[in-house]
């Protein structure tokens, strides 16, 4: 039986647009590249659902243990508002390697709170589900061009 190992790629953008935070959470105490940009190490988890069965737009949280770095994070952001997130999901093999199973996923800060240990970032993603209230629009000659009499309709 083999283990599970996964490393998460913490790419992060303050509000501003000015600063940019990489981490991930695996190897301790190393840098690793990804993408050609290099990670430093901290200690961070990350929960809650990207999607639901009903569309909802679910908040993912990052935590932090209470350090230096983690609080500025925060700070360089505004209370972690309309930062930018992209949360790279990587399963590794055995030799520590990366494998091709990944997901990655764009969010964005919505809010933070801390206490004496842990610092919470609030995220939601970047694009909601359409609602059940959402204006429909009928496909017609006007705003689709001529359409075909049977079911073979592409979008592009």
């Amino acid at each position: 039986m083999s283990n599970l190992r996964l490393v998460q790629f913490f790419d992060y953008l303050t509000g501003d647009g000015l600063t940019r935070y990489r981490y991930q959470n695996y190897f301790v105490g190393q840098n690793k590249t990804y993408n050609s940009n290099s990670y430093a190490f901290a200690p961070f988890q990350s929960s809650g659902s990207l999607s639901t069965l009903t569309g909802d737009n679910e908040t993912v949280t990052v935590l932090f243990p209470a350090t230096e770095y983690a609080i500025r994070l925060v700070d360089a952001s505004g209370g972690n508002r309309q930062s930018e997130l992209t949360l790279t999901t990587l399963w590794l093999t055995a030799e520590n390697e990366y494998s091709s199973l990944q997901f990655t996923e764009t969010l964005i800060g919505i809010g933070s709170s801390f206490d004496d240990t842990t610092l919470e970032l609030r995220f939601r993603t970047a694009m909601d589900s359409v609602g059940a209230n959402f204006p429909t629009r009928t496909f017609n000659r006007d705003n689709a061009g001529i359409l075909p009499i049977n079911a073979e309709l592409s979008l592009r």
